[in-house]
């Protein structure tokens, strides 16, 4: 069997295989995949690599990096510790929390700059207010 599945629009790569690299459980990968604290890319080859494919893994601590040839058999696969990478934390949940909290942060500051006061203009030119009415009837 095939270490990846290769297909016109599809790349699968066995879970085993790839959290070996980055040096965790397949349970570990997965949920990081999940929550998008390991990403990766496809390429495939051209010219000289045509059939080939490169897949590139990344996650906060690795990077992983496998070749294949067009039947999905693995020709090389290699992991890099990113240097100055915090050392992986023991509770996930505190960077799945991090996380969140970054992107509110982001959602936050793209909204609306908060230190811009707020224009109320209770009367607006054109509008009619209580006041003015009692003159114009009386």
């Amino acid at each position: 069997m095939a270490q990846i599945e290769v297909t016109e629009d599809m790349l699968q790569v066995e879970a085993d295989i790839l959290a070996r690299a980055f040096e965790i459980s397949p349970d570990d990968l997965k949920r990081g995949m999940r929550e998008g604290t390991i990403t990766g890319r496809a390429e495939r080859g051209d010219g000289d690599d045509a059939g080939r494919v490169r897949l590139t893994f990344y996650s906060s601590r690795r990077r992983v990096r496998i070749t294949a040839d067009k039947g999905g058999k693995v020709l090389a696969c290699d992991a890099a510790r990113i240097e100055n990478s915090p050392d992986p934390d023991p509770d996930p949940g505190v960077a799945r929390r991090a996380r969140l909290e970054a992107l509110l942060d982001e959602a936050l500051d793209e909204s609306f700059p908060a230190s811009d006061p707020i224009a109320v203009d209770f009367d607006a030119p054109g509008r009619a207010t209580s006041s003015s009415k009692k003159t114009d009837d009386g």
